[in-house]
C-alpha cells in the first residue's frame, strides 16, 4: 500500500490539515519552517497526491489542454513548447489532444477534456462555423477557454493572434523588389481568417506595384505537406514559363511544392523561387533554406498560457485579443531576377 498523507503527517509530527495545506500550496498560515519539513517528508517518503480527491476539493485538477490539428508541424509542435513550459512554471500538467484536421475529433477532445475536469482548454481552431457555436457553448458555461489564430469579435473570444497581412504583405514585396513579376500563391483552407488575410497581404504587394491579381496562379493549400505537394504538381501542369516565384501560406506547404519542384528537375532559387510562411528553424537541413516570415512561436504559445491562467483565476483580461508582428527572414531561396 502506498504513503498516505495521514504517513507524512505523523513522520512530521503534525496534523494532517497542515500536510494539505502544504502540498495543495496553500502555506500563508504556515511557518516557512514547517512547510520545508513537510515537502522534504513528502520527498522522502515518496508521497504522491491523490489528483482526484484533491481537484474534489478544490474544484481543479491542475492540468489545461490543448486542442492542435497536426503536432508533426514545427509550427504546432514549437507552440506547445512554449505553452508546456508556462504550465510547467505554474505547477500545472498539459494534455495534448491532436485531431488531424477533423472537426469530429476537436469536439471529442473537447467533451473529453471537460469530462475530465480539465481547468482550461487552449486551441488552434479549424476555423469552422461549428466552431462558433461551440465557442458560444463554452462562454455560456463560462468555460476558460484561449484561441490561436481564431478572433471572434463578436464571441470577444480571448484569443492570441499573429500580423498575417503583413507576413505575407512583405514576402511578396520582397519577391517584387527583387524584379519578380509573376508570383503564384498557395492558400491555407479559406474558411479560415489567417488565411484570408495573407492572401489579402499577397494581392495588396501586387497592386503597390501595379501587377495584376491573376486567380489562376493561386493555388488552394489546407496547411497541410500534402495539399503543397498537390498545389506543385497543379503549378507545373499549367505549363506557365514565365512564373519566376511561388509563396506559401505556410512553411509546411512551402516544402511540399520545394520537393514537387526539385523532383521536376527545378532549382531552387535558381529556377524558381519559393518562399513561406512560419518559422526560422523549420527543416534546418535544406539548401538553401525557406526564406520566411519569422514567427515568435513559442512566445505565442508562452502568451496564450498566460492568457488561460488568468481566466482560470478569475482575474481580469488587460486585453482579448493579442497581436505578434512577424519578421522577413531571407535565407536565399528566392533569387534576384
Amino acid at each position: 500500500m502506498g504513503i498516505n498523507l495521514i504517513d507524512v503527517a505523523n513522520y512530521c509530527n503534525v496534523s494532517s490539515a497542515t500536510v494539505s495545506m502544504v502540498v495543495n500550496g496553500k502555506t500563508e498560515r504556515i511557518s516557512d519552517a514547517t512547510t520545508q519539513k513537510v515537502l522534504e517528508a513528502v520527498k522522502v517518503l515518496g508521497y504522491v497526491p491523490n489528483m482526484a480527491a484533491r481537484s474534489m476539493m478544490t474544484r481543479q485538477t491542475k492540468t489545461i489542454g490543448l486542442i492542435i490539428p497536426d503536432i508533426s508541424d514545427y509550427f504546432f509542435s514549437e507552440l506547445a513548447k512554449g505553452i508546456g513550459d508556462e504550465a510547467d512554471r505554474m505547477n500545472y500538467d498539459l494534455i495534448l489532444g491532436n485531431t488531424n484536421g477533423s472537426l469530429a475529433k476537436e469536439q471529442e477532445y473537447i467533451r473529453v477534456f471537460q469530462g475530465r475536469l480539465v481547468d482550461g482548454i487552449i486551441f488552434s481552431p479549424l476555423n469552422t462555423g461549428e466552431e462558433n457555436d461551440q465557442f458560444a457553448v463554452l462562454q455560456a458555461k463560462k468555460y476558460p477557454f484561449v484561441t490561436i489564430e481564431r478572433y471572434l469579435a463578436e464571441l470577444e473570444v480571448p484569443s492570441v493572434i499573429m500580423n498575417n497581412f503583413q507576413g505575407a504583405f512583405d514576402l511578396a514585396t520582397h519577391m517584387t523588389s527583387l524584379g519578380h513579376r509573376h508570383i503564384a500563391f498557395i492558400t491555407g483552407p479559406m474558411a479560415a481568417e489567417s488565411s484570408k488575410q495573407r492572401l489579402a497581404g499577397y494581392k495588396s504587394a501586387l497592386s503597390n506595384v501595379h501587377i495584376p491579381y491573376d486567380p489562376s496562379l493561386v493555388f488552394e493549400g489546407n496547411f497541410f505537406y500534402e495539399s503543397g505537394v498537390k498545389a506543385g504538381e497543379d503549378f507545373f501542369s499549367l505549363g506557365r514559363t514565365d512564373v519566376t516565384a511561388v509563396l506559401a501560406s505556410n512553411n509546411t506547404m512551402a516544402l511540399g511544392f520545394y520537393e514537387v519542384a526539385e523532383s521536376r528537375g527545378y532549382s531552387i532559387p535558381k529556377d524558381l523561387s519559393l518562399a513561406g510562411i512560419g518559422g526560422a528553424r523549420f527543416c534546418p537541413v535544406l539548401r538553401p533554406k525557406i526564406t520566411t516570415i519569422d514567427m515568435p512561436i513559442y512566445e505565442i504559445g508562452k502568451s496564450a498560457a498566460q492568457m488561460l491562467f488568468k481566466l482560470i483565476k478569475g482575474k481580469p483580461l488587460k486585453e482579448k485579443k493579442k497581436v505578434f508582428d512577424l519578421k522577413l527572414l531571407e535565407q536565399g531561396s528566392v533569387a534576384q531576377i
